[in-house]
């Protein structure tokens, strides 16, 4: 029998499967008493966004690196819905940027969230590109850099300036699954 090889896709977990920066603006707020949303985050250096004091305290053990942060992090709506479809079409890893410390809860929380993935396609990878997936889906435009594959881009205030990424832009996962229906059907 001959066994056909499925495309590779690559998808990025903090805020892309995961509401990552809205809990740590969350938990930052609260602890901090400043009152910054979401929407005002328009950069990916997000110490330029917290009150002076709280620059060197936001990517420590007082926020990020706090006990169970990982483990609380809400999932995007769409994302076990747009996970159940792409395990059955693609080869699927979820790759994240990750400190050595942060990698067991975020295991933990892809187990809880997505019992269905096998837990072993979870790469721990600052340089995404070296993957050498097919399709990347992510919502930060560096990871782009050096990626030769097919591009998919999760919109976030963040990345919202860089309008050369306008034409593989998409607000939902599921909006991302059609676009690669039509890939899988059209080629």
């Amino acid at each position: 029998m001959i066994q056909i090889n499925k495309i590779s896709l690559s998808i990025d977990l903090d805020d892309t499967l995961s509401c990552f920066n809205e809990h740590w603006i969350s938990i930052y707020n609260q602890k901090s008493g400043d009152n910054i949303s979401i929407d005002k985050i328009t950069d990916w250096t997000l110490t330029q966004f917290v009150l002076p004091e709280w620059e060197d305290k936001i990517f420590s053990r007082e926020i990020v690196y706090s006990k169970d942060f990982f483990l609380n992090v809400p999932i995007k709506e769409d994302a076990v819905d747009f996970m159940k479809w792409a395990c059955e079409k693609y080869d699927v890893s979820i790759v994240s940027a990750s400190y050595f410390e942060t990698v067991p809860d975020k295991a933990k929380w892809i187990i809880k969230h997505f019992p269905f993935f096998d837990i072993r396609n979870f790469i721990p990878c600052y340089y995404k590109y070296k993957i050498g997936a097919d399709i990347m889906i992510d919502d930060g435009v560096h990871n782009f850099n050096r990626f030769e594959g097919k591009k998919y881009l999760i919109d976030r205030p963040w990345n919202k300036k860089f309008k050369e990424y306008d034409n593989i832009r998409y607000n939902k996962l599921t909006d991302i699954s059609k676009c690669m229906d039509n890939l899988l059907y059209f080629g």
